[in-house]
């Protein structure tokens, strides 16, 4: 039974005059129809966008068009053939999404040869003329602990993308500054490593940690970091931690006839992801505010 994952974000919005909230936004996009544009070197569009219940929601398609560099097609021990597609139209490779507008919260099926929710958050941008992000949910216990000083960090381990737009990048002027190392050498990516001195004065310490710490959670809410690890002392105990393993997401299973699932068949398990992931979405988000299980 074919098996997708789902990963949860949290999009933020920059309030303006028209769009407060992503129920606003998602509306605008609803009321422009088949709203599309170029981003990150292809045409992308939302399609089908409309509104749910069960929970209150909007569930839709972000589509990529591929239209130069096609595949061929054929089968093993054959000679390929081009596609005949029309010279407007491109293969298409598509994100179901489920937005639940309580807290900003979409649901993306990952989709490797699609899209990412950045392209999501860029499109939506274009369209509503201010600025959103879509910042991964993360598991707060370890980076929370770090930076109130319940562990102490003794190295880090990040390994940054280059990002397609810097420009959109917000972060500390740290961070700011790494990414600049990758953009002045010139490379796709860029491993850093650092190790924290146990003999540095405790306040230095604090401060090396904090500033480590949240350079981290800027790499992993801006989608940049590909790898984000930290080896931690607590109670004397050397041990390490996958920040990026702690990344709020599932798996559904689907079973289909054809090459991909129907829209109504996703939207299922959409809704079923969202029971599972409710809870710690909750927990996260609103410190236990029971209000996300309408």
């Amino acid at each position: 039974m074919p098996t997708y994952r789902i990963d949860a974000f949290q999009l933020n919005i920059r309030q303006s005059g028209e769009v407060a909230t992503c129920t606003d936004a998602l509306q605008q996009v609803i009321a422009a129809g088949n709203f599309s544009a170029e981003t990150g070197g292809y045409i992308r569009d939302f399609w089908r966008v409309a509104p749910q219940t069960g929970p209150v929601s909007f569930f839709g398609q972000f589509r990529k068009f591929r239209q130069s560099d096609l595949p061929l097609v054929g089968a093993p021990g054959e000679e390929g053939e081009e596609l005949d597609i029309a010279e407007n139209a491109g293969l298409i490779e598509k994100n179901f999404f489920l937005v639940i507008p309580a807290y900003d919260v979409i649901l993306w099926q990952s989709n490797q040869h699609a899209s990412s929710v950045n392209h999501f958050a860029r499109l939506l941008q274009e369209l509503i003329g201010t600025r959103v992000t879509a910042d991964p949910i993360i598991m707060p216990e370890a980076l929370q602990r770090i930076l109130a000083g319940g562990l102490e960090l003794k190295k880090v381990m990040l390994r940054i993308a280059r990002p397609t737009n810097p420009d959109l990048f917000q972060g500390t002027p740290f961070s700011r500054e790494i990414l600049e190392v990758l953009s002045g050498g010139g490379g796709d990516s860029l491993f850093v490593q650092s190790a924290i001195n146990g003999r540095l004065a405790t306040t230095a310490q604090h401060a090396l940690t904090a500033r480590w710490t949240t350079a981290a959670r800027d790499f992993i809410r801006a989608g940049l970091a590909t790898s984000a690890k930290v080896v931690v002392i607590e109670d004397g105990l050397e041990y390490p931690i996958d920040l990026l393993a702690d990344r709020v997401n599932t798996t559904v299973e689907i079973d289909h006839d054809g090459r991909y699932p129907l829209a109504a068949e996703m939207l299922g398990a959409l809704k079923r992801a969202w029971r599972e992931l409710s809870p710690s979405v909750t927990e996260i988000l609103s410190g236990g505010d029971d209000a996300l299980a309408r």
